[in-house]
């Protein structure tokens, strides 16, 4: 059996290989076709053909058609390419001219296969193209898919241990209830958070050089959620600052820590205790869920 070390120098063998442009090669994949952009109140709607075998695209933006084509970043700057069609800009100026392209990639950074003929639209002024909308609550279309039951998305849980917020709210009250809603009236089983390792939670530190790990505040968080009705997805994130080899390595505006590990037995030892404390904790039956 490898052990943690073996893994780990496989791992970094691997990603080296693929930042030096070698060993691991990405699939050519062609333009996506039939590039439409629509032009909407303070915001552009592009759409185009799926590409087979994307990972995902990337969607490029410039002043003019011949002009330099930069990648656009909605939200954070690390997660530029979106998943798939279609995508609405709201990050252009009402009444300016813009022009896209897109490109399927086979990896997050992936941003060498071929863009599409570029598309000019213009963000519409404020006023300009209002519309109505008529609603009949009356008639019945088809049953309604509700694809969120088995599981939905959040922020940090740590967040329902947030007191008053700049608003003069407790965030952590509001979270919870949120998350209560979500369970009682929309019929949702599960929720899935990042960073219930990341430091807010004290889960490892070092003391004279050795690992201590503590899982109280994971407790008291998965406590919360399982009161609530819901069941938390574990995610294994992100590096704690003392176990990481590069603190500065991070995303968001907490500082999640994706760096890897300063001691791949250290990290399996982190991640081997936690899966069981859960176990110890919640029995195996409730952790198998």
């Amino acid at each position: 059996m490898a052990s943690a070390n073996d893994a780990g120098t496989s791992w970094e063998q691997l990603a080296a290989q693929r930042r030096a442009g070698g060993g691991i090669g990405l699939p050519h994949l062609p333009a996506p076709q039939g590039l439409a952009a629509r032009s909407g109140r303070g915001q552009v709607t592009l759409d185009w053909e799926p590409t087979p075998g994307a990972a995902g695209y990337l969607v490029r933006r410039a002043e003019a058609p011949d002009g330099e084509f930069v990648p656009l970043e909605i939200g954070e700057p690390w997660v530029r390419p979106v998943p798939h069609p279609p995508l609405t800009d709201t990050t252009g100026d009402p009444g300016t001219t813009v022009w896209y392209s897109v490109a399927a990639v086979a990896a997050v950074d992936d941003e060498d296969q071929p863009s599409s003929a570029p598309v000019g639209a213009t963000p519409l002024i404020d006023g300009a193209g209002d519309c109505s909308i008529t609603v009949s609550a009356t008639r019945i279309v088809g049953l309604l898919d509700r694809p969120w039951r088995p599981m939905i998305g959040a922020e940090r849980l740590s967040q329902l241990e947030h007191g008053v917020g700049p608003g003069g709210r407790h965030i952590g009250d509001e979270f919870a209830e949120a998350l209560r809603m979500a369970h009682d009236e929309l019929g949702v089983r599960a929720v899935r958070a990042h960073a219930i390792l990341h430091d807010d939670l004290g889960v490892y530190r070092e003391v004279d050089g050795h690992p201590v790990h503590d899982f109280s505040g994971v407790d008291r968080i998965y406590d919360r959620i399982l009161d609530i009705g819901l069941r938390p997805v574990v995610e294994v994130g992100f590096m704690p600052r003392a176990l990481a080899r590069d603190p500065a390595t991070a995303v968001f505006h907490y500082g999640a820590i994706v760096s890897p590990p300063k001691d791949w037995m250290r990290w399996e030892q982190l991640v081997g205790d936690l899966a069981a404390h859960l176990v110890e904790r919640y029995g195996l039956d409730e952790v198998r869920t």
